[in-house]
């Protein structure tokens, strides 16, 4: 009897789950049967589960100076820009040099050899880059004969060495052997490296003997030399006179001033 009711009780509780199992799992069949009846891919079951906020990191705003800078080339230095010519217009007039009315004019527009006297001459101003030279007068009748060179250089420096060098070239007079003539060299306050040369024609170069005299100056890239050959003149009116024509020439090259020379 017992083994009778066990197999009864254990057939009610099969029956049981197969009902609930038909209850719960039947809906779900089915709409999985119609799902594939219908050729749609069975649906995923929705994830129920909470996801995590996403986060989004904003993109940190480039600063400008971390840009990548414009390159500029830098400017060259500027170098200052000199004339390297000689214009008619920076020679003096006939007039300031108190040439004779009439008087011949020669000019000669190459570079030459200064006009020194014969005992300190030198070679011609190989580092000039142009030079102008006037001669007013041809020395008739014991006239005075007006001379002046301007030479244009391209730097001041090369102008301060040809004006050093025109200096040694007039102390050499001043030791030259055998000469008729007596030389003076001495300091002139005209422009920069002012230098001037007495000439006495009989061995006496005091003011009032007779001779000659010319004047060296420098005015930033520019050399001039004036001076009067021949004539009657004492030294001491030859000395004034070219003094006053060196100064009048040097306000006529302002236009070789370089800064500081």
């Amino acid at each position: 009897m017992r083994s009778t009711r066990s197999r009864r009780a254990r057939t009610r509780t099969s029956t049981t789950r197969a009902r609930t199992w038909a209850l719960t799992a039947g809906p779900a069949l089915a709409l999985l049967l119609t799902a594939c009846a219908d050729g749609a891919e069975p649906a995923e079951p929705e994830d129920t589960r909470a996801s995590p906020p996403l986060t989004t990191t904003a993109a940190p705003t480039p600063d400008p100076t971390d840009d990548a800078e414009t390159w500029t080339p830098s400017p060259e230095p500027s170098t200052p820009s000199v004339p390297t010519d000689v214009p008619p217009e920076v020679l003096l007039t006939a007039e300031v040099l108190g040439a004779v009315a009439d008087a011949p004019r020669e000019t000669v527009e190459v570079v030459t050899p200064w006009r020194l006297p014969p005992d300190c001459a030198v070679h011609p101003p190989t580092t000039a880059t142009a030079m102008r030279t006037q001669q007013l007068g041809d020395g008739q009748y014991e006239s005075v004969i007006a001379v002046q060179q301007v030479a244009a250089f391209p730097d001041a420096d090369v102008a301060v060495a040809e004006a050093a060098r025109l200096a040694a070239a007039l102390e050499r007079c001043t030791t030259a052997e055998g000469s008729s003539n007596l030389y003076t060299v001495e300091d002139v306050a005209v422009g920069a490296q002012g230098r001037g040369l007495s000439t006495g024609f009989y061995g006496d170069t005091s003011d009032d003997a007779l001779g000659t005299y010319l004047v060296v100056t420098r005015r930033g890239s520019a050399v001039a030399l004036v001076g009067g050959e021949a004539g009657e003149r004492s030294i001491g009116s030859a000395r004034d006179q070219e003094t006053a024509h060196a100064s009048a020439g040097w306000e006529l090259l302002g236009r070789y001033d370089i800064a500081g020379s």
